[in-house]
């Protein structure tokens, strides 16, 4: 019902040499319980069968350092109560990105995002990191789709067409991609473009533009994973969206152009374009397959608009092969270990299901090495 497979295709970015070494991701899933759910409640299985005590509500706010620069620990704070909390081996940093610090988006990815992520992660990994000398990587590169922003909530929706018969459209009215046949997790890279003349990023926001023929085939946003899991569950047939004003409607195009204040004869003429493409079997403009390429035709005509949206960042903290956090001469922090999205090995092209694999591969290599450590005196 919700129109997410549970079986993606292989390669992300399939012309990229080796990428046909890469087989079908699958998801976790199980009887009861959504997807990464499932994982989660292995690892945290795990963690109460070892009795290892976890500090809730506790943030950590500076890595201790020994006078040969080795960290031995870390300053945290648990409400007003400041605690200091001494390593028998090491530290391992796995505290995520910097989905929701926005200073931080414009720094490194020359934009605000929206976040469909964990609100807690807000690149404290990163400053925990460099404030003793440690190096950066891949800052530039994230995750991240199309997604909804309405007032009623603070995170975004993810955008998700459960059938191809759907354009997107720019400030200018403007067809910009492969609407159809562009990695979710890459569609983000087109927002970056930027009017030379304007100084401005037509992109930012775009428009979903779809007809009842899709309205009826499922629900046009995804509510069943993230933040937003409990807030709303979208409609199956998108009458609550559209009833709340989220989804705009009209029984003509430059009705609906009106309502997303653009110019009605330039949206008419893009769909004219795109639906004479579907005629032909041919997009020349963007390549689109044939089989996605279905006409909108069938009154009312839908829009929404849409903001480049973070699964997750990439960047953090230099890290080796044995999970080593390295300063900025390549040298590995003494004691200092780092796991998952914070200073992922991903850069700019991230294949789909990577995070959690390497969260868990060099989760385990960062352990393993951390407890292979001397025990400080």
């Amino acid at each position: 019902a919700t129109g997410y497979p549970q079986m993606l295709p292989g390669a992300a970015f399939p012309s990229i040499p080796g990428a046909d070494a890469i087989g079908p991701r699958l998801r976790i899933s199980g009887a009861g319980e959504a997807r990464g759910k499932d994982l989660w409640r292995v690892l945290s299985q795990n963690v109460d069968k070892r009795k290892i005590p976890v500090h809730y509500s506790t943030s950590a706010k500076r890595l201790s350092t020994g006078k040969s620069g080795e960290v031995t620990g870390v300053t945290a704070v648990a409400g007003e109560k400041e605690l200091k909390i001494g390593a028998k081996r090491a530290v391992v940093l796995a505290s995520g990105g910097f989905e929701n610090d926005h200073s931080m988006h414009l720094t490194y990815l020359g934009q605000r995002y929206l976040s469909l992520g964990n609100p807690g992660n807000s690149g404290d990994g990163i400053r925990l990191a460099t404030d003793i000398g440690a190096d950066l990587w891949h800052m530039n590169a994230v995750a991240a789709c199309f997604g909804y922003k309405f007032d009623e909530f603070e995170c975004a929706i993810i955008h998700w067409m459960p059938t191809p018969g759907f354009i997107y459209a720019d400030q200018s009215c403007r067809r910009f991609m492969d609407e159809a046949g562009t990695d979710m997790h890459a569609v983000w890279s087109v927002t970056s473009f930027v009017d030379m003349k304007t100084l401005e990023k037509p992109r930012v926001p775009c428009y979903v533009i779809f007809d009842e023929k899709s309205r009826t085939k499922g629900p046009v946003g995804g509510t069943n994973r993230g933040e937003i899991s409990q807030l709303h569950q979208w409609s199956l047939d998108n009458s609550t969206e559209i009833k709340n004003g989220w989804i705009k409607a009209s029984e003509t195009v430059g009705g609906l152009a009106q309502k997303i204040k653009l110019g009605p004869d330039s949206l008419q003429r893009v769909i004219d374009q795109y639906n004479s493409y579907c005629a032909s079997g041919y997009d020349p403009d963007y390549g689109r397959s044939p089989d996605t390429l279905i006409p909108l035709d069938s009154p009312p005509f839908y829009a929404i608009a849409m903001w480049p949206s973070l699964f997750n960042t990439q960047g953090g903290p230099k890290r080796n092969a044995k999970s080593q956090v390295l300063d900025v001469w390549g040298n590995p922090i003494k004691r200092l270990y780092s796991a998952g999205e914070l200073g992922s090995l991903w850069n700019r092209n991230y294949p789909g299901g990577g995070n959690i694999t390497e969260a868990l591969a060099f989760g385990r290599i960062a352990g393993k090495n951390a407890a292979a450590e001397t025990p400080l005196a």
